[in-house]
């Protein structure tokens, strides 16, 4: 595990499009909605992105401000009050932010973001949901939709195992012991298939709700997320910001599994014939030994946008060679 905290950085020779070293004109902030299920990777996407410094994060706002929610289900019209209240909160942060981080305050575009969860709470999808109702007042004031997914079922119930067990959500990889987080669980059968299954046909509302493309909308998917950095670069365009801006993104928390499954399922192999009865749609979220990426630095294919960085080789656990990447941000933050 390398001590950086680092995913991208910018080297002190390029200039992000998004900043500027002289006086500027700032452009209105780009609204954007992070929408996600409990437990798909949406806490660690929601800090990679607003870990750039023209970028921030309402988090879970809805879950803080809890007597809005009634609204955001109620009528189009409650749900524009609601969104207009987000996008006040979201232009608070950004200028807390500017007054507070020399960084920021050389922003020529920024943006300003919250976090949505699915299948419960803020956006619902199942019949009778307020999903569509909320997709269409976001796009008609032109906010951009992130959906994230995580597609393996099996994977999922175990970063809930996980999340109970250890009683906390992420490690700062600054002072985590990765290990810390280990854990090993006895998944009975029947609740595992019924859980499974719910996570499947979450999974299939999102989907078909989303089965038009759209300009002002991104799909990903957590697994290929952790391979590679392909989605990142989507999301900081889709944001209106350049590739060179992805090289800002960094990493400061440690995700929660790091082993792999027959590790953490203490009757594996009981549940794996369980799984195997249950049919082929909930058998092949069975991968016995396939460990999840470490955290760490960016992916390699990710070289050519960010030469002078540090990169993950995703095929092995090792990491490329270190150069300067903590200078860069360093010097940046002295106002180079």
């Amino acid at each position: 595990m390398p001590s950086s905290s680092i995913i991208w950085l910018m080297s002190p020779s390029s200039m992000a499009a998004s900043l500027s070293p002289t006086s500027h004109e700032r452009t209105q902030p780009v609204r954007f909605a992070l929408l996600a299920d409990s437990r798909t990777g949406s806490t660690w996407v929601n800090h990679v992105l607003s870990s750039h410094p023209c970028i921030v994060s309402s988090d879970e706002y809805l879950m803080s401000r809890m007597e809005l929610i009634p609204r955001f289900h109620r009528d189009a019209s409650s749900v524009a009050e609601v969104l207009r209240n987000i996008t006040e909160h979201g232009s608070r942060l950004l200028h807390r932010r500017m007054l507070t981080s020399a960084l920021a305050a050389r922003c020529v575009h920024t943006a300003a973001g919250v976090k949505l969860k699915t299948s419960h709470r803020d956006v619902l999808f199942s019949e009778g949901g307020n999903a569509r109702m909320v997709i269409r007042q976001m796009r008609k004031l032109g906010w951009r939709l992130i959906v994230l997914q995580r597609r393996n079922a099996l994977d999922g119930v175990l970063a809930r195992q996980s999340r109970v067990a250890t009683n906390q959500l992420h490690c700062y990889v600054a002072t985590c012991a990765p290990f810390s987080l280990n854990g090993t669980f006895t998944l009975p059968c029947a609740k595992t298939v019924t859980t499974m299954n719910t996570f499947e046909q979450t999974n299939r509302l999102i989907d078909n709700a989303f089965s038009t493309g759209n300009a002002f909308t991104l799909r990903l998917d957590y697994e290929r997320l952790l391979h590679s950095s392909a989605g990142f670069n989507n999301a900081m365009r889709l944001l209106g910001f350049s590739n060179a801006d992805a090289c800002l993104l960094r990493e400061e928390h440690v995700k929660r599994v790091q082993q792999t499954q027959r590790e953490m399922i203490r009757n594996f192999d009981d549940l794996a014939r369980c799984l195997h009865a249950a049919g082929p749609q909930l058998e092949r979220h069975l991968h016995a030994d396939a460990r999840p990426p470490f955290s760490g630095p960016l992916p390699i294919e990710s070289i050519d946008s960010c030469p002078n960085e540090t990169h993950r080789d995703p095929r092995s656990s090792g990491v490329a060679k270190h150069r300067a990447a903590g200078s860069a941000l360093a010097a940046l933050r002295n106002g180079m």
